[in-house]
């Protein structure tokens, strides 16, 4: 109890990665292939969130993490930069090599039928994730570092939670298409999380955009399919990220905000330089 709120942010993330790795690490060891055991690992950012707010302010500490489920009211604006922010750059990617490489190495797969629940499934399982990388670790690191610095630090964080999750067989690791493959899926959360914590900053914390923006990031994966970490080439993905990483650039300069810290929430006593390295 005393560790995690000496150190929440290292608690938070070590119970998150935790969790996530030891799940997913034995079933795709064990060759077991049912979706709903990896449940528990999607959700462990927001078991990770849940154990340390309760450690440092209990109930009510649990209510306002919460809390920033319920705040959607915000200007239409920022539900379309949530909504067609990531999404966009992903679907002008797609647009551009489907023009001018034909079927070539972008194969959509979009049904009308399956729409709606892949997107329903979606929200449900990223709510999982932005419970705790944005509505605990964003305002907890940032009350110490600026929001920049704080959302390059979870992104990168981010992209490391989901290694157990794309690499399914130890072959990967000897290719290195893999870890090509890895610093482009690095460069696009690391740019997603800096444009996440601009809209969460600039709508007082609302995880449902949160939830709706990333969401729009798996739009690729979701109905195109990318070519495998073994067989790497240039793509939609590839420039979809470096559109993304441009408009970061565009935000960064024009958000002087982003490089302040906001000084809250004060019930952390752990220094980001500590914390943040040893997670």
């Amino acid at each position: 109890m005393r560790f995690l709120q000496r150190y929440p942010i290292t608690a938070f993330f070590l119970i998150a990665f935790g969790m996530d790795w030891i799940i997913i690490i034995v079933l795709n060891s064990t060759g077991i292939a049912f979706p709903p055991l990896k449940l528990p690992a999607e959700y462990a950012p927001t078991v990770a969130a849940l154990v340390v707010t309760s450690a440092l302010s209990g109930k009510q500490g649990r209510r306002a993490l919460l809390g920033g489920l319920g705040k959607w009211l915000a200007n239409l604006l920022w539900y379309g930069v949530a909504t067609f922010g990531s999404a966009a750059f992903q679907l002008v990617a797609i647009g551009v090599f489907v023009l001018f490489d034909g079927p070539g190495i972008v194969q959509v797969q979009f049904s009308v039928l399956s729409f709606l629940p892949l997107l329903l499934i979606g929200l449900l399982l990223v709510a999982g994730e932005e419970i705790g990388w944005r509505g605990f670790a964003l305002p907890h690191m940032q009350a110490r570092i600026s929001p920049l610095i704080a959302s390059i630090i979870i992104g990168a964080l981010w992209a490391a939670w989901h290694i157990p999750s794309d690499i399914t067989r130890w072959s990967l690791l000897a290719s290195g298409h893999t870890y090509i493959s890895f610093l482009w899926f690095l460069a696009l959360t690391i740019s997603g999380s800096i444009l996440m914590a601009w809209v969460y900053n600039r709508t007082g914390g609302s995880l449902v955009l949160m939830i709706i923006f990333h969401v729009g990031l798996t739009v690729l994966g979701n109905f195109v399919k990318i070519p495998s970490f073994a067989t790497y080439q240039f793509g939609p993905y590839e420039f979809a990220t470096i559109l993304q990483m441009i408009a970061v650039v565009v935000v960064v300069i024009m958000t002087p905000s982003m490089y302040r810290h906001s000084g809250r929430p004060s019930a952390t006593s752990e220094s980001p330089a500590v914390g943040v390295n040893r997670a």
